[in-house]
Parts: C-alpha cells; structure tokens; sequence
C-alpha cells in the first residue's frame, strides 16, 4: 500500500479531556483519542484492524524517549515486509510513518501526568509504549497507533514457566504481527490462572512435546549450560565453562532484548549458541532467564513440563529446579544491558 495518514479520529475534546494519572492514552494517526482503552496492551491490540505489525517498548528520561529507537523502527519496517509484503526503501520512512504518533503519546502523557514510579531521585517514572502500523481499513494506505501506559516497577523474584505442547503456532514466528496477542488469547488466559494456582509466570512454546523449548508468548528464553568441552568448576571459572542457549532466529521471534542479551555476553566474554534448547540437556542448564524489551531480563527458579494439552501444570510430568535461580550470568547481562539502554533514544 501507498503511504497516506490513514484514517484520523478527529475529535474537539482528544486533547483537552484529560484521563486519570495512571490511565492508558491512545493516538491515532498523531490525534490523541478520547475515552476509556484497555489498560492491557495486548488487549488493545485485539482491537485493531488485524493486518499490521507492532513493537512494544520502554521510555528513558521521565517518559522523554522511547529506547532502542531505531531498533524498533527496522523491526516494524521487516515485520511489514514480512506481514503485508510492502517494501518500504529505508527505516526512515517508517520512522517518519510513526513519530507524529509517538510525540503525541510522549506528549500527551506528560500533560496527563501518566507515568510509572519513579526512580530514586527522578522527577518522572518511565512508561511502556506500543506502536503499531496496520492497513488502513479504508484502503490505500497506514494508519498509525500509539498506545502508551506506566511502565510498572518490576521486582526480578525468579519466575515459574511452563514448558506446553502448544495448540497454535504464529503463521509467521519472526514478525511481530498485530494479529499474535489474538491468536494466543486461550493461552495468555492459561496463564493468567495458573499464575494464581501454580505461580506460573510465562509459558514456553514447544513444536514437540517438550523434547524442544522455543520462545514464551511474550519472551525468549535463554539457559546457561554447562561447557561440554570445560567442565564447570564453579563460580570463578563461569566466564570459560558456560555458554548461553537460545532458540535459533529462524524458529522465534528475535526479540530487541534477545539481540541485547546476545551483544551484552559478548561483552561478557560469554560465549552464546543460537540452537535449539534441548530437554536432553535441563541436567546441564546451571541457570535460566526470560527477555523482553519491556522486562528486559528476567530469571527462572524452575522449569516444568505440564500436561499433553498444554494448559494445565497439574500432574506435572517433570520439575526441574535451576541451581542458580537468583541468575548470577543473567545479572551480569542485565546490568550491562540496563546501562545501554541511553545509547539509541527515539524520536
């Protein structure tokens, strides 16, 4: 489709109706929208025309900035390619496609006092920002959403997964299309109960039965195992006997984090492998950890299989407990990921 402003929701009172401090604010096209939006991002995404692509993200400077800027503006412009089979010639056209939109948020979250808690000493928390870019549902062209909300304060308490036989699949695993957050909804509503009954915080895809792990409905996963080559001998001699697993590219959705995580162990001197992450192997993994770009890392205390329709952790058919569930590599690469995040601001 050609460039065009898509479909603008005009209203006299988007910008001077205020919400609630805390409350979500939504632009489209660069027009703030009026009126009450899901708070869940992945539920506001159901709403949108379902031929598109998103990125989701988290601001620097007080809600100033939204970081990894350009990484998420080459995400969007291949996942399009990818979705909608339209070649835009350069990220900066698809930058300058969403940056009236995102000022706007920015903007209007700071008229509106929308931020999440702030860091000792800061005036003004951070929030977590969603933009999408789908076909205009009048033909012809884009239109552009924003959909900004408090960045939460995240404690890194070790999480629970669920290793599932999964019932569904994403057509398209490396874009990241608008359409995803409706196609796992049963999922994502598994795991909203079992977190409260089992304490399960994110649940890993498997193409296999649980022989292979890939990816969460929101993350990828990374283990540290042991060097088959260099014995681990302990703490002192970690940088040289482990190495990080993740989830070929070609069989995940890559993730900002996952490419920061990558680059920060290099850094590290750790050396990372891009293969699949075998069950075979849980007796070599030494620790565990989630990514995402809005978490950024997170580690796991225990990996468990569930049962053969994926949706129950009931009658387990095995729990595997990860020796370092604090995740001494996994802090090490968080810091130094933490301490990137000014590098690449945007818009």
């Amino acid at each position: 489709p050609r460039r065009s402003t898509g479909h603008p929701i005009e209203s006299e009172h988007a910008t001077t109706t205020r919400a609630m401090s805390g409350a979500p604010v939504v632009v489209v096209d660069g027009t703030a929208v009026d009126g009450t939006h899901p708070a869940s991002p992945s539920d506001w995404l159901k709403t949108l025309p379902q031929l598109g692509a998103y990125t989701t993200g988290r601001t620097r400077g007080g809600g100033a900035k939204v970081a990894q800027w350009s990484s998420h503006v080459a995400r969007l412009r291949s996942s399009l390619a990818t979705l909608t089979a339209t070649t835009f010639e350069s990220d900066g056209e698809v930058a300058a496609l969403i940056e009236p939109s995102v000022r706007r948020v920015l903007a209007e979250c700071v008229e509106r006092n929308v931020a999440g808690p702030p860091d000792e000493g800061a005036d003004r928390g951070e929030l977590m920002v969603v933009i999408a870019v789908c076909a205009s549902i009048h033909g012809g062209g884009w239109t552009t959403f924003t959909h900004a909300s408090p960045l939460p304060s995240f404690d890194r308490e070790p999480a629970t997964v669920l290793v599932a036989a999964p019932a569904l699949r994403q057509t398209n695993p490396n874009a990241k299309d608008v359409a995803w957050p409706a196609t796992r909804a049963a999922y994502d509503e598994c795991k909203r109960r079992m977190r409260e009954t089992d304490g399960i915080g994110e649940i890993i895809l498997t193409p296999d039965g649980g022989a292979t792990l890939l990816e969460g409905l929101t993350t990828n996963l990374f283990v540290v195992r042991t060097r088959v080559d260099m014995p681990y001998h302990g703490v002192a001699d970690a940088k040289s006997s482990v190495e990080l697993v993740t989830a070929p590219r070609d069989s995940v959705l890559p993730g900002l984090a996952r490419d920061a995580v990558i680059r920060a162990s290099v850094a590290e001197g750790l050396p990372v492998r891009e293969e699949p992450v075998l069950a075979s192997d849980a007796d070599c993994w030494t620790e565990a950890f989630l990514t995402n770009a809005v978490r950024l890392v997170q580690p796991v205390r225990e990996v468990r299989w569930g049962s053969s329709d994926g949706k129950s952790s009931e009658g387990a058919r095995e729990e595997r407990f990860l020796p370092d569930p604090w995740g001494s590599i996994s802090n090490r690469v968080y810091r130094r990921i933490v301490a990137s995040l000014d590098d690449d601001l945007g818009p």
